[in-house]
């Protein structure tokens, strides 16, 4: 029968899928070890429609945590993977323990408890599907799997996590493990941006407790879900409606889903009439483009319909606007709060340079002479007014208070927290990028490499010309200055503008990338509705 077989196939670069044929579940699982064993730097694990039930994921976890008497030798344990997909392998209780075994194994490690250093924000675990398996859990293996995915911040009293995506769609789970996870999400996954919870048979009591988890705003978490989904369920329309009368204090979500969730409720057909009437009232004054994928948001009634698109429209458009306000805001803040007075404040017996040399050159620039160098002539500033000060720009004369109070009004979007975070960021000096001068790109047989840069588009104007747009070849001289963040190389030509690859979504954008993670890290990934300058309803 087909449900006997497991599918094990030679490993590639990528993913793993598996193809040929073994008869039990431990033989299934050494097969995947074998291939394990053999790709050290593998880091994603696909076993999708892989029976291995619950004794080959014992297996499996257990040589993942632990490892043998050869391996440890060339290997480190426990092995770390950031994407787990077990979807249709015959999953259980027991299978679920032993993920949660090596999920603990995983947090002593990053947290030093073995002896072995790491770094918490990198490495962890990313995403974990689960879909199509027997897993029905308990209230403590509920605890037990999300305290193993949830660290202490070393800064901060409140925990992190790494983790961006559940998905346990097609498991008949128990009332007791819904209920734990459902109160402990937001306290214990700050990270988690898509759930997925489809066929998993919530009724209206979970449904409440999902209404609770996204509408959470406290000091103990904050729901941060961009999408969820919870189709095929027995919710009804009354808690299908409170669900998304508390999508209105969610200001992440940009898709959900939760079609085919009707029972039979004596007056449902009336209230989804009157709901159908009341939304199309206000959809004359819906203030708020409809953007992005939020089409594909839905419950399957009309009225309520309408109104999770309102919602989520409202969402994807602020995103847009608090992540633009924010760019801007750092841009004007490093050029206002930054102290560029090279030259201010010199010790005693330093030789005084002409100011032409403080402008913002870098040492080991060509055109500006060491100390070890003759000094040349430079030709004169222009004369000034004696009445005139120009020393010193007015504005940093001003008290702190004012001037952050004037930066502020140019995001109005932005809450107090949000941009003090922005102005800390900006005023800092050792948060500006590196300038390096690099070499030109090597060439590998005939073609021009460039490590971590953007594909430049060839459909962009200017492709391939030496000064256009899209050109990746040297400057005039042989070196090439360059800004290189923790992330990587961020090049001027490929990107500015959306003349690279990344733009239409074709490759990921270096550049984009590096925007992104800046935007979570100062918490402007999102609208702040709380204390922002301006309130939207």
């Amino acid at each position: 029968m087909a449900s006997s077989k497991h599918h094990i196939s030679v490993p590639h670069q990528g993913p793993f899928e598996f193809g040929h044929t073994y008869s039990t579940n431990e033989t299934a699982a050494k097969a995947v070890i074998a291939s394990l064993r053999s790709n050290a730097s593998q880091e994603t694990l696909q076993l999708a429609h892989n029976i291995l039930g619950d004794d080959g994921c014992e297996i499996l976890f257990r040589w993942l945590s632990y490892g043998d008497d050869i391996d440890q030798v060339r290997m480190s344990f426990p092995r770390c993977l950031t994407s787990i997909y077990l979807n249709n392998v015959d999953m259980g209780n027991v299978g679920l323990e032993a993920l949660v075994g090596w999920l603990e194994r995983l947090k002593e490690k990053r947290l030093g408890y073995d002896g072995s250093s790491s770094n918490l924000l990198e490495g962890g675990v990313q995403d974990i599907h689960l879909h199509s398996n027997n897993i029905q859990g308990t209230s403590e293996l509920a605890l037990a799997f999300l305290c193993s995915l949830s660290f202490p911040s070393p800064t901060h009293p409140y925990v992190f996590s790494t983790l961006t995506s559940l998905n346990l769609n097609n498991n008949i789970l128990s009332a007791s493990f819904k209920q734990t996870l459902f109160s402990l999400l937001a306290s214990t996954l700050p990270s988690l941006r898509e759930l997925r919870m489809s066929i998993t048979g919530l009724n209206a009591s979970d449904a409440q407790q999902i209404a609770a988890y996204i509408s959470s705003d406290s000091s103990e978490g904050r729901c941060r879900l961009t999408r969820l989904y919870a189709s095929g369920n027995s919710m009804g329309y009354k808690a299908v409606k409170a669900v998304i009368k508390a999508t209105q204090r969610c200001w992440t979500l940009e898709r959900v889903e939760m079609y085919a969730n009707s029972v039979d409720e004596g007056n449902e057909e009336e209230e989804e009439e009157e709901e159908a009437m009341s939304d199309a009232d206000g959809r004359q004054a819906d203030p708020f483009p409809s953007a992005g994928d939020t089409f594909g948001s839905g419950c399957g009634w009309k009225g309520l319909e309408g109104q999770l698109q309102r919602i989520t429209a409202r969402n994807v458009y602020l995103k847009q606007q608090v992540k633009k306000e924010a760019l801007d805001l750092l841009r004007y803040s490093r050029l206002l709060l930054l102290n560029r007075d090279i030259g201010a404040a010199k010790p005693e017996g330093a030789s005084q340079q002409p100011n032409n040399l403080n402008r913002g050159y870098s040492n080991d620039c060509e055109c500006i002479p060491n100390d070890s160098r003759s000094t040349p002539t430079l030709p004169a500033d222009p004369p000034q007014a004696p009445s005139e000060d120009h020393s010193h720009f007015a504005f940093t004369k001003l008290p702190t208070e004012i001037q952050l109070t004037i930066l502020s009004h140019l995001a109005p979007l932005l809450s107090p927290a949000q941009q003090i975070r922005i102005f800390e960021h900006a005023a800092l000096r050792t948060t500006l990028p590196k300038i390096i001068l690099r070499l030109p790109p090597f060439k590998v047989n005939g073609l021009r490499q460039q490590s971590k840069a953007c594909v430049p588009d060839p459909t962009s104007l200017g492709f391939g010309s030496r000064n256009g747009p899209g050109s990746t070849g040297p400057g005039p001289k042989f070196g090439k200055l360059q800004s290189r963040s923790g992330t990587g190389y961020s090049t001027d030509s490929g990107c500015v503008g959306g003349y690279c690859m990344g733009s239409t979504n074709s490759v990921v954008c270096q550049r984009e990338t590096e925007r992104r993670r800046w935007l979570e890290g100062v918490g402007c990934d999102a609208y702040d509705p709380g204390t922002a300058s301006r309130t939207v309803a």
